[in-house]
């Protein structure tokens, strides 16, 4: 009687824990996906995702240095030749070395075209709940479809749709990462098929090995974004140091070999930090100041 009686409590614990992880996961993916749907402004947060209306996008295609090519393949998506039983171009993934302004290029583009910049970072899109990740995914691509035309840019997309190489295992976050690799193809196919669609999804990635096939795919159009070269360097410093002689700019820009963009930005903050050290004592400045060569080349 006593272990009937036992194990009929045992039995009741484990329906009210079943009971309690039933209603809490419902209740969390319906608050989820309330603060995803509802994320249909007109500007600033969307949930984690960046919407900038074109009215609020100073960016355009005069803002970027150099990247002739990038912009040309940008054009060809956004607007293409109007030839008859051309399928139009929805994905376009970026790819190449860290710091080369991918983002930067997609908001460049949205601003140029006069459409809205919804910028999605992918590692807020993954969550543990059963079928969260997909559900997101889902919200985002109704997002961008109320304000469309728009770019969708998803930023470190091989976090979002790995490989099953690089996602690996029967594992149940890897089983949820095969979820939203399925819905974010559902959505992409959908996108494909709806030729007045003005949705444009757009993927950056430094590791394009580590993407899905299958996803690869859905991109008809892959950019390489490199590295600056001296000219384009040569470019950007002069923006930032252009009281200086143009052969110390191209000393500079030989001495910024490697670079990218965003290590070129950084040396304008070691030379701030070094000309705050440089006139700590001063009191009062008559005018502006400006940095000198050796001051800049320290920085690098």
């Amino acid at each position: 009687y006593k272990i009937a009686r036992s194990n009929n409590m045992l039995m009741r614990i484990l329906a009210g824990i079943l009971i309690f992880s039933i209603v809490f996961s419902v209740i969390a993916a319906l608050f989820m996906d309330e603060g995803l749907g509802g994320a249909g402004g007109k500007g600033g947060k969307g949930g984690d995702h960046e919407v900038v209306p074109p009215t609020s996008n100073p960016s355009n295609f005069s803002t970027l240095v150099g990247l002739e090519g990038v912009k040309n393949a940008i054009q060809q998506v956004l607007r293409p030749l109007p030839i008859p039983g051309l399928k139009p171009v929805r994905g376009l993934l970026m790819y190449g070395p860290p710091g080369c302004g991918k983002t930067e290029i997609a908001k460049a583009a949205a601003g140029h075209f006069g459409m809205t910049f919804i910028s999605v970072s992918c590692s807020t899109i993954m969550n543990p709940l059963f079928g969260q990740s997909a559900i997101n995914i889902r919200n985002i691509f109704r997002m961008a479809r109320s304000h469309q035309p728009c770019i969708v840019l998803f930023d470190e997309v091989d976090t979002l749709i790995p490989s099953k190489e690089s996602n690996g295992g029967s594992d149940p976050g890897s089983q949820e990462t095969s979820k939203a690799v399925s819905e974010w193809l559902v959505e992409m196919s959908s996108l494909t098929k709806d030729v007045n669609s003005q949705v444009f999804i757009f993927a950056a990635t430094n590791h394009p090995k580590k993407l899905d096939s299958a996803t690869l795919r859905r991109f008809e159009k892959k950019v390489y974004v490199p590295l600056p070269n001296a000219a384009i360097r040569s470019a950007i410093l002069k923006r930032s140091y252009g009281h200086l002689k143009p052969d110390k700019i191209r000393e500079l820009a030989d001495l910024t070999f490697g670079y990218s963009s965003s290590d070129l930005e950084n040396i304008e903050k070691e030379v701030y930090s070094l000309m705050m050290e440089k006139y700590k004592n001063v009191k009062a400045f008559k005018g502006h100041i400006f940095p000198d060569f050796a001051t800049i080349e320290r920085a690098i």
